[in-house]
């Protein structure tokens, strides 16, 4: 029994587990992972793993949107995480719109404001 993903899934389930996980980070706001957390950095994790899945489960290049590199890629925030609305669902920050794949040294760039994309 296949999830739309690919992913096997339980019998009577209607996603997979990994699907599941995407589900339960996506329909909440950036607020309930902030609140849940009292480091503002590790309420950042799930955000943060949950944009890699969005981003790896589309077809969008899997290569650093500058230079082309493809060994390791780092998923980046087109728009910061904090510049949003607190109410705002992660399913939302997390859109492929939202979100490129750079290389590490353009991803670091790119949040001090050295590149644009």
């Amino acid at each position: 029994n296949e999830c739309d993903c690919g992913e096997l899934k339980l019998k009577k389930a209607t996603v997979c587990s990994k699907c599941k996980g995407i589900n339960l980070v996506e329909n909440k706001t950036y607020k309930q992972f902030k609140d849940r957390y009292t480091d503002w950095w590790n309420s950042r994790v799930p955000i943060a793993k949950h944009a890699r899945r969005v981003y790896n489960k589309s077809d969008k290049p899997k290569e650093c949107l500058v230079c082309g590199y493809n060994t390791h890629i780092q998923v980046c925030h087109i728009k910061a995480v904090a510049d949003f609305n607190e109410n705002t669902l992660i399913k939302e920050i997390n859109s492929l719109d939202n979100l490129v794949a750079l290389c590490p040294n353009h991803h670091w760039e790119y949040d001090h404001g050295l590149i644009t994309i």
